[in-house]
């Protein structure tokens, strides 16, 4: 219980700095607490130390060049409940199904649903950055880099970096080696259809990019969850 109760302070000073410093706004801060006790009452210790990963890391990349970022007009302002929503979404739906039905498949659900969150961020804000050439999706046209639905080599690397250094933790939990890659990979699939679901979906006004985010994390999920049933 003492793991628990440090846990959890030590995430609360992190999302009260995070709003000090204006990264993200009172509905961000709200949610993302409601989340994450959520995940800490539905699940165990475990489920928001994942989030708070994402966190970290979503934050760092975010910020890395952040200047030039700010020249190509594809910064990232500060974060509102919209952002928890299509980042941490699918974890508290995961969260309410293991408290509902118990079952060690939701906690691994969850953990893909936040690899594909974490791939997404980490191909969105690097690979702005060194993307040489970023294409559309579907349609392989040359775009600005931070068009929606672009990708690109670097952006795709970068994703799958996202993906296996928010899964470092499931070999530390005792999971498989084979599990471990199997986060990574549903993460980086979620990630690629996030970047369709951008192209055709939002270019088109069908849903923003926050419901496309929650969506393509909850895929993760249920694709981790289909493969292992």
């Amino acid at each position: 219980m003492v793991t628990e109760i440090l846990v959890i302070s030590f995430i609360a000073l992190i999302v009260l700095y995070a709003y000090n410093k204006k990264k993200i706004d009172l509905s961000a801060l709200i949610l993302t607490t409601i989340v994450g006790l959520s995940c800490f009452f539905l699940g165990d210790v475990r489920w928001i130390i994942v989030l708070l990963l994402f966190f970290v890391f979503g934050n760092v990349v975010s910020h890395y060049k952040k200047e030039y970022k700010g020249v190509l007009g594809c910064e990232q302002s500060i974060r509102t409940w919209k952002n928890v929503f299509g980042n941490g979404g699918a974890t508290l739906v995961y969260a309410v199904l293991n408290w509902i039905a118990p079952n060690p498949l939701w906690f691994l659900a969850m953990y893909c649903a936040m690899a594909c969150a974490t791939a997404d961020t980490f191909a969105t804000e690097l690979g702005q950055v060194f993307s040489k050439n970023p294409r559309i999706i579907h349609t392989l046209k040359k775009v600005r880099p931070g068009e929606t639905g672009a990708v690109s080599k670097e952006g795709f690397m970068a994703s799958v970096f996202g993906a296996f250094i928010i899964s470092l933790p499931l070999l530390i939990w005792n999971h498989s080696t084979g599990i471990f890659l199997l986060v990574i990979v549903c993460g980086f699939i979620g990630c690629v259809i996030d970047s369709f679901m951008g192209a055709i979906l939002e270019k088109r006004k069908i849903v923003d990019t926050h419901q496309i985010n929650f969506l393509a994390t909850l895929l993760s999920g249920i694709l981790c969850l289909i493969i292992l049933i």
